[in-house]
C-alpha cells in the first residue's frame, strides 16, 4: 500500500485560540488500490495486462468530516500561492466544492 501523506491540522477555540498537535489527517489521496495480477497461464500464450482502472472523482471526505473548530494550516508563497501538501489539499477541496455547484465557478467573458 503507498505511503500515505499527512497534512498539518490546527483547533481553534471559540476565543481564537489556537492549539497545534493535533493528529495528522490520515490522508490526503483517495487512491484506487491496484489490482490483484491474475494467476499466470501455463500456456505459451503471454498473459493480457488486466485493464487499467479509471480514477475516481476526488471527494476529500476526510475534509468535509473534520470536527468543528480544526482548521487546516495552510501556507502561502510571496505570490500569495498555497504550497506544500496543505496547499495541494485546498486546491483539490475548491475542485469538490466547484463539482458538487456548492460554490460554481462562473466567470464573465
Amino acid at each position: 500500500m503507498p505511503k500515505r501523506k499527512q497534512i498539518n491540522l490546527v483547533k481553534v477555540w471559540p476565543n481564537n485560540q489556537i492549539e497545534d498537535g493535533l493528529p495528522s489527517s490520515p490522508s490526503i489521496n483517495n487512491e484506487v488500490e491496484p489490482s490483484q495480477q491474475p494467476a499466470p497461464s501455463r500456456n505459451n500464450e503471454a498473459p493480457s495486462p488486466p485493464p487499467k482502472k479509471p480514477r475516481g472523482p476526488t471527494l476529500m471526505s476526510h475534509i468535509w468530516e473534520l470536527e468543528e473548530g480544526v482548521k487546516v494550516n495552510i501556507v502561502f508563497d510571496a505570490n500569495c500561492h498555497p504550497v506544500g501538501k496543505e496547499g495541494y489539499t485546498l486546491t483539490r477541496f475548491l475542485g469538490t466544492i466547484a463539482r458538487k455547484s456548492i460554490a460554481p465557478i462562473s466567470y464573465m467573458e
